[in-house]
């Protein structure tokens, strides 16, 4: 029996890494027809156009080998189809999100899109399978939830699936932390005797190490939405059902320490955003990738320091299943001490200090508020002219150095400059596409010290800039470009 279970499981694995080894050169191909690019912008740290979809390799995988599983009986497929209610449910809302993912990579999705969408798939496996109904906490026992159940077992679905598509903003970074995530989810279900898991956590992490071969810097290919959106939904249901303790009882802290890079990046992006008095779904150059490359390492390096922390986040929920608190307290003094000089390093402890200042938020909510009535604004005008005056009120309220549009390959352009900019430094110069209309906005800053200002006011410009192609474009079939 013993041998029989490995060799499925190592079958699984195998079948799993060949599969998406030699599909994923397919799916970028099928991406570059598409034209599924993830484009160049100041909220990316990529500066060449990349194919994205590279999630339907990883998904493709995961659903022909459960299929093949059916067709092989032996122990472990008996076991797995008696009372694989889990797993029916973690594919059908898969399918959602995977869905989901493939549409926001091809035509784009906003956030109020995405969530509910999100929400939807996770009240698919709360239906199909069951919400975790109780917590054990640590020195605390079992919490009963009650009426909470399926309202937190939601929300820890849809938190882990935004964290995993935060941090997939550098090569191999989400798909190396995730094939951790699913290798440690497989030895914790194999410790509470999960089948469904097990089987579920051997295909993923085959696939993501394979990815990897074609993600790692210089990236061929990008998992996208596809992938990210699927991975951490996968993930989010992985780590809970691979933790419960009987039926419904979930040890809280093996999933949060399994998770604790995806969900600590996730965590301080909201408290910045809060800070900054911006939305929280929107974007940002200040994830711990971004401050890693900041520091001056690479791609790899960066994904690097990333696993490191994963491992250590991971050491501690394996040592804590253990029952080896002396070790877990150990690996936890050294996570403390590498997050406190990672934080000092990146200067967090200086922009929280700074942040509080209630001038400070002022001034980052005034940014956002003058993008968003602009945008408003953008939607009436009746011609280019009105628009253009949009761009210039921006650019007044935002001391840009100056401004300038040019339509139709130089056909039409249009320039401003800032009568307060004599005298001032012209520190940076944007560029932002304009393909429906085949122009181009470029932006020059003045010489600001406050890079993290400059940094929003370019985020938020390029956000304006896709309204503006879009109502440019719109006006142009109504006849009243002009």
């Amino acid at each position: 029996m013993w041998l029989v279970w490995h060799k499925t499981y190592i079958a699984l694995f195998s079948g799993g890494f060949l599969a998406c080894y030699f599909l994923a050169p397919w799916v970028r191909k099928l991406a570059l027809n598409l034209r599924a690019f993830d484009p160049v912008s100041d909220r990316r740290v990529q500066q060449r156009r990349i194919p994205t979809l590279g999630g339907l390799a990883i998904a493709i995988p995961l659903y022909v080998g459960i299929g093949l599983l059916y067709l092989w009986p032996n122990a472990i497929s008996e076991r797995f189809f008696a009372d694989a209610r889990q797993v029916r449910a973690l594919l059908l809302g898969g399918l959602v999100v995977l869905g989901l993912g493939v549409y926001d990579d091809l035509h784009g999705a906003s956030a109020w899109i995405k969530l509910p969408c999100e929400i939807f798939a996770a009240i698919i496996v709360c239906v199909l399978s069951a919400p975790f109904r109780a917590v054990s906490v640590p020195f605390a026992g079992n919490m009963e939830l009650g009426i909470a159940a399926v309202p937190a077992t939601v929300f820890w679905i849809v938190l882990v699936t935004n964290a995993f598509n935060l941090i997939d903003g550098i090569d191999g970074l989400a798909a190396g932390v995730g094939a951790f995530v699913c290798g440690v989810s497989f030895f914790i279900a194999h410790m509470y005797g999960h089948i469904g898991m097990m089987v579920f956590s051997a295909i993923m992490t085959g696939t993501l190490l394979a990815f990897l071969r074609f993600n790692f810097h210089p990236a061929s290919i990008f998992l996208g939405d596809t992938g990210s959106l699927f991975i951490g939904f996968s993930i989010g249901v992985m780590a809970v059902q691979s933790s419960m303790k009987g039926a419904t009882t979930v040890q809280l802290m093996i999933p949060f320490c399994v998770l604790g890079y995806p969900l600590l990046d996730v965590s301080l992006a909201v408290v910045r955003r809060f800070l900054k008095g911006k939305p929280v779904f929107s974007s940002d150059r200040s994830h711990i990738h971004h401050k890693l490359l900041a520091c001056g390492l690479g791609h790899r390096s960066a994904s690097a320091v990333a696993y490191a922390l994963t491992l250590l986040f991971t050491g501690i929920a394996i040592l804590h299943l253990y029952s080896r608190n002396r070790g877990a307290g150990l690996l936890l003094g050294v996570l403390f001490g590498a997050l406190t000089l990672m934080f000092w390093s990146f200067g967090y402890w200086d922009f929280l200090r700074n942040h509080l200042s209630l001038t400070l938020r002022r001034k980052y909510h005034g940014l956002n508020l003058v993008q968003k009535v602009a945008r408003l604004k953008m939607q009436d005008a009746r011609d280019i002219n009105e628009l253009w005056e949009q761009i210039r009120w921006v650019g007044k309220d935002f001391d840009l150095h100056s401004i300038q549009l040019t339509l139709d390959g130089g056909a039409g352009q249009w320039h401003w400059r800032n009568p307060n900019a004599d005298g001032q430094i012209e520190s940076r110069r944007r560029r932002f596409e304009l393909p429906r209309t085949n122009g181009t906005l470029w932006v020059s800053h003045n010489g600001h010290k406050d890079d993290d200002i400059e940094i929003e006011k370019s985020i938020l410009i390029e956000q304006l800039s896709e309204d503006l192609d879009r109502s440019i474009s719109h006006l142009a079939k109504g006849g009243d470009i002009n």
